[in-house]
């Protein structure tokens, strides 16, 4: 984990559709005094983070993003009103080609974020 104690994975689900993580969030954590103060937000690439921390877990290796093909942050995560997200992982495998995943990202019943990204 890049960020110690910034998020806790409470529970993974797995079905045809992908695999479902279901997070909470540390309002607490030093990221969100500084993003911002009195008024925390989940940054973006906090969020891409998060999303590739869990990808590598599903794949068991390290992974590194090549292209993003695809990313909408569709609204913004207040740790302080609700820290709890779910994201839904799952990946594309074509012969010859590098996997591609998708990405979606809800807080409470609100898409927070939508990607489509290659790894390495």
């Amino acid at each position: 984990m890049l960020l110690p104690d910034f998020y806790k994975i409470n529970n993974i689900d797995s079905s045809d559709s992908g695999t479902t993580f279901y997070i909470s969030l540390n309002p607490d954590h030093d990221v969100f005094k500084g993003h911002f103060p009195n008024q925390p937000v989940l940054p973006g690439v906090c969020s891409l983070q998060i999303i590739k921390e869990c990808a590598q877990q599903l794949r068991n290796t390290k992974l590194q993003y090549k292209q993003i093909i695809l990313c909408k942050f569709l609204r913004y995560v207040d740790p302080v009103q609700s820290n709890e997200i779910t994201l839904n992982i799952s990946f594309k495998e074509k012969e010859g080609e590098l996997p591609q995943m998708q990405a979606n990202g809800k807080c409470g019943e609100f898409d927070f974020i939508k990607l489509k990204a290659i790894f390495a």
